[in-house]
């Protein structure tokens, strides 16, 4: 083995792992390099200002390295030389995308641990890699990297980047392990339990993949492991080719809405082993980890997946349709209230993730929108349209089915020009209406003319104040200001705090009472505080809006639109 990694997590005090890195140098003065994102995750991240020492030795003696780069060191060495580097890493920052130590659990997420080696023409990337791990009596280490003895094995650096590493001390996890259909699956639960129900949670698992093999045949993997870390704040997940990493809020199993959030989450990861793990588009793999890589589809990798997993839960017989409408509706209603629907496609949104989507900031649902959102719904649009076209006969499925059939063994991916022509391709429809519409383009989406295919139709409900484009917090500040609204045209800002209104003490409660009594085309005289400085503001109210949307069966559906309901979400689900 001439890549290995020995992993000491000796100074959880500290927040700091330890890694030793031994190989053999392929070339002279090698670089050794950190990677600066992670995949599934669209952003750099700089994993390197966490490095905090560095040491080169060969055969036990020091020798110079020298950091020649933001994520690059070069050491000193002849072609041949066994070289170990050691490096220490801050790790403190518990996400799905980022590393994690403290004195009783760990999460490695490895794109910001392990490095590779490389000179001007090469690099060991597609050379195998190992990984073992010293640490304290009593804790455990989980990683879906095949093990030998106490070693963990990479076949190269994709696999081991792609191979998240969990661990805990034995009070902090839950662990069951089960079989699907021969496979070994295990699902793993880190963290300061709440109201886990660990053996209900694995049953809702298993419907998911009953769920995935009813739709491609067979399950992609030979391995399987569900990772959960249960936390006050925060959440996330992130896809892996054999298992997935999810934080979730520790009180999320009883409540019946957070649950169904949680099952919505491990089913979108779970998707993923076959939308981007096996199906993906050529620039998603093998990967440059030193720089953004762009593509033009992550509406397909994020926006159909967010589609799929939410009917895959229905269709699983998970939640119901009330539900299901529940989430669309909160969905199309999050939709709306984003401006920067009308003027940035989903192919804009889905180039610009890396500098757009982890970046925001006080005026980016102005002038952007997440491929998520509008990736999801633009998708439940797209199935119906598929199957309207072709007579209820094909949908998405058709196009899953096909493209898994055709990519799974294919380490090149498909071409992200072809996507239009490979979805029509394998559903027999036309769909240069819809790209130009709503993939390409900014049209509004005509939900109403979709939904009644289904027999159901979308009722917003209004709000009882009058409307002012302002977002405010507890203190009258504001948060943000939508664009063309009564704010954006009196020249109110981000960050102006409102002191005032119509005379009165603003706050909260005062606000709701005046636009309660007020009508369209009446003025508010509004007096805030910028930059220290008292303004006064006048502001013409609009109309109610939205404050919600249903979806709503319409009344007496025939029995066509039963057999479609039943196509399109299962047999539970009429």
């Amino acid at each position: 083995m001439e890549n290995t990694f020995s992993v000491s997590l000796k100074r959880s005090n500290l927040n700091l792992i330890d890694v030793e890195m031994n190989f053999i140098s392929n070339y002279e003065n090698p670089i050794v390099v950190l990677p600066v994102w992670t995949p599934g995750s669209y952003l750099i991240r700089d994993y390197s200002r966490h490095v905090q020492t560095f040491q080169a030795t060969i055969s036990g003696v020091s020798t110079p390295s020298a950091k020649i780069s933001k994520n690059e060191w070069q050491i000193t060495s002849k072609q041949g030389d066994q070289v170990s580097f050691t490096y220490s890493i801050y790790a403190f920052d518990m996400t799905v995308r980022t590393s994690y130590l403290d004195d009783r659990k760990v999460f490695i997420a490895p794109a910001s641990i392990f490095m590779y080696l490389r000179d001007e023409n090469s690099d060991t990337k597609n050379e195998q890699y190992s990984v073992s791990f010293e640490m304290d009596q009593g804790w455990q280490i989980f990683t879906s990297l095949k093990q030998t003895d106490s070693t963990y094995i990479a076949e190269d650096f994709d696999e081991l980047i792609d191979s998240p590493m969990c661990g805990a001390v034995t009070e902090l996890l839950e662990i069951k392990d089960y079989e699907y259909n021969k496979i070994p699956n295990k699902v793993v639960i880190i963290g300061d339990r709440g109201d886990t129900d660990i053996d209900k949670f694995t049953n809702d698992l298993i419907k998911i993949q009953d769920e995935s093999v009813r739709i491609f045949g067979e399950l992609p993997y030979d391995r399987y492991f569900w990772f959960l870390y249960i936390v006050g704040t925060g959440g996330g997940g992130l896809e892996h080719k054999y298992c997935n990493v999810s934080i979730i809020n520790r009180w999320a199993f009883t409540n019946r809405e957070d649950y169904n959030r949680l099952l919505s989450l491990e089913s979108h990861e779970h998707f993923h082993v076959y939308n981007i793990k096996r199906i993906r588009p050529s620039q998603l793999g093998p990967f440059n980890y030193s720089s953004e890589v762009y593509t033009k589809l992550l509406w397909v990798a994020e926006g159909l997946t967010s589609f799929y997993d939410k009917i895959s839960i229905l269709r699983a017989g998970l939640i119901d349709t009330d539900e299901y409408f529940k989430f669309i509706s909160t969905l199309i209603y999050n939709l709306d209230n984003i401006p920067g629907r009308k003027v940035y496609s989903l192919q804009q949104a889905s180039f610009d993730a890396w500098i757009k989507l982890y970046k925001s900031n006080e005026n980016t649902n102005n002038s952007s929108v997440s491929y998520y959102l509008k990736g999801a719904i633009m998708s439940l649009c797209l199935d119906i349209e598929i199957r309207s076209q072709t007579n209820w006969e094909k949908s998405l499925d058709n196009f899953f089915i096909s493209m898994y059939n055709d990519y799974k063994m294919d380490r090149k991916g498909y071409h992200e020009d072809r996507i239009q022509y490979l979805l029509e391709k394998y559903t027999n429809t036309d769909l240069q209406l819809f790209f130009d519409k709503y993939i390409r383009g900014t049209d509004e989406i005509d939900y109403n003319y979709y939904l009644s295919f289904i027999g159901y139709e979308l009722v917003p409900v209004l709000d009882k104040t009058a409307w002012t484009g302002l977002k405010l917090d507890d203190e009258m500040k504001v948060q943000f200001v939508y664009k063309d609204s009564p704010a954006s045209d009196a020249a109110i800002y981000y960050n102006d705090q409102i002191i005032s209104i119509n005379d009165y003490r603003a706050t909260k409660k005062s606000l709701d009472m005046i636009l309660e009594r007020a009508t369209e085309g009446d003025t508010l005289e509004i007096n805030l505080f910028r930059d220290d400085i008292l303004i006064s503001r006048s502001l013409m109210v609009e109309a109610p809006r939205a404050k919600k949307y249903g979806i709503n069966s319409i009344d007496n559906v025939d029995d066509i639109i039963l057999k479609r309901r039943e196509s399109m979400f299962g047999p539970y689900n009429k």
